[in-house]
């Protein structure tokens, strides 16, 4: 694996992450972003209506927004633009800027909720974090089984699980959300570069980010007939990669 980097004090602007439910995703990311690297947090919490910021001590240039889509199933996506349009005007006064910000949806692999042909629509279409030529742009990352795999993949933990339920419960009897530090970053990526170079054969670079639909495809693919093989995914949260995109994570090329 090629040798990685942290830039803590690297400026990303503003960045918009869609995230599929309104508590774990949210806490995972304001922990990452706020707590560890210490940029300005801002999120909708939509089951009381309210805007909560959390305000960087060093870097007032940068942003991340936190808004939990209206439907937790991928396919709503296409049809979300009136109810994300809205929590944009509830933003506007915390210097929210929708051109040129970088976007990710944030999304389980969710048997129950999303079907194979609605995911790989999304992955065919969310596929550039700036620019997908839609009304809707952002870069789809998907967690196998869940968000929690994040979690797990910091802690160099690789147990494998059937569906969200199973991880959820394992991830809160034995991990905190407060227990993440910076070197699990470092840790996630080394585990997400492992399991990606034996899935694709190759190293996951730099080039895979302006168009992240193939690799995206080829996960999914590798995944589904893992499951139907053995019941369990391969444990995997692709939220790492927004890292690597936005700057914070960075290859170095020996």
């Amino acid at each position: 694996m090629k040798e990685i980097k942290i830039n803590k004090n690297k400026r990303i602007g503003k960045v918009i992450y869609f995230v599929e439910g309104d508590v774990t995703e949210v806490e995972i990311l304001s922990h990452l972003f706020h707590t560890i690297l210490n940029y300005e947090v801002v999120s909708y919490d939509k089951r009381i209506d309210r805007i909560i910021k959390l305000t960087s001590k060093t870097d007032k240039y940068s942003t991340v927004y936190l808004i939990p889509m209206k439907y937790s199933a991928i396919n709503k996506i296409f049809t979300s633009q009136d109810y994300i349009d809205a929590i944009y005007k509830k933003m506007k006064d915390n210097d929210l800027l929708i051109i040129n910000s970088f976007k990710y949806f944030i999304f389980d692999r969710d048997r129950n909720n999303n079907r194979p042909g609605a995911i790989l629509k999304a992955i065919d279409i969310f596929k550039n974090s700036l620019d997908n030529e839609t009304e809707i742009n952002g870069l789809l990352l998907l967690s196998y089984p869940s968000i929690e795999s994040f979690i797990l993949m910091s802690k160099n933990d690789n147990r494998q699980f059937s569906c969200g339920k199973e991880i959820k419960q394992y991830s809160k009897d034995k991990y905190s959300i407060k227990d993440l530090k910076e070197d699990g970053i470092f840790l996630n990526y080394k585990n997400f570069s492992k399991l990606i170079y034996e899935i694709i054969k190759k190293d996951f670079g730099y080039e895979e980010l302006d168009n992240m639909g193939t690799i995206n495809k080829q996960i999914f693919e590798h995944e589904e007939i893992k499951y139907n093989k053995t019941k369990v995914y391969d444990t995997i949260s692709l939220l790492i990669v927004s890292f690597l995109d936005l700057g914070i994570l960075e290859i170095i090329e020996n």
